[in-house]
């Protein structure tokens, strides 16, 4: 089975930022569970590809593998129960439903909410004014259109407090292209 609780609340640790390495006795820390029973789910998941590590001394940080389909797997649900949430501030449930007319051959790969923006990931930036016609139902959101390329260069920076509400897979996808995996020497 995929998703079983503990990988998915493991995994959580990691969903405000994918590139941000955390030790086991952090993560446990943050789940409020004993450290053997989280050290032993770690190494599962280290070993199984889900999680990476990288050795610093004795011990290690780990941080998701973009390049997993089960981790993708498990980010995704992630992500998609972040829109059953209910957050009065950005109204994402309504955000959802405007962007779920998206037809795949419009050019637009992905759109993020990001604060009070929605990021559109497109095909050909070029194409602003068919993109902003296509997203014209979404209103009271800045919007801003970028190419793959671009997105690649904001992942670097960090995407945080934001939420995948289109194109999940190519998110992910993009994510792990763009090499947004923490800076840190002695990767294993």
């Amino acid at each position: 089975m995929i998703g079983n609780k503990l990988e998915l609340d493991i995994l959580g640790v990691f969903r405000e930022d994918y590139t941000l390495p955390r030790s086991i006795n952090q993560i446990a820390g943050l789940l409020k569970k004993a450290y053997p029973y989280i050290h032993t789910k770690v190494s599962e998941l280290i070993s199984e590809g889900v999680l990476n590590k990288v050795v610093i001394g004795r011990s290690y940080l780990c941080y998701p593998n973009l390049k997993s389909q089960k981790a993708v797997c498990l980010l995704s649900l992630l992500e998609l129960a972040k829109l059953e949430q209910p957050d009065p501030e950005r109204e994402l449930s309504a955000l959802k439903d405007s962007v779920s007319g998206i037809k795949s051959d419009s050019g637009i790969l992905s759109v993020v909410a990001i604060d009070s923006a929605l990021l559109a990931i497109v095909v050909n930036p070029s194409k602003k004014e068919e993109i902003k016609e296509v997203m014209g139902r979404v209103t009271g959101y800045g919007l801003q259109i970028v190419g793959c390329d671009e997105f690649k260069l904001l992942c670097r920076q960090g995407l945080r407090k934001r939420t995948v509400l289109y194109g999940l897979d190519k998110f992910f996808e993009l994510l792990s292209e763009a090499g947004a995996v923490p800076l840190l020497a002695n990767e294993s």
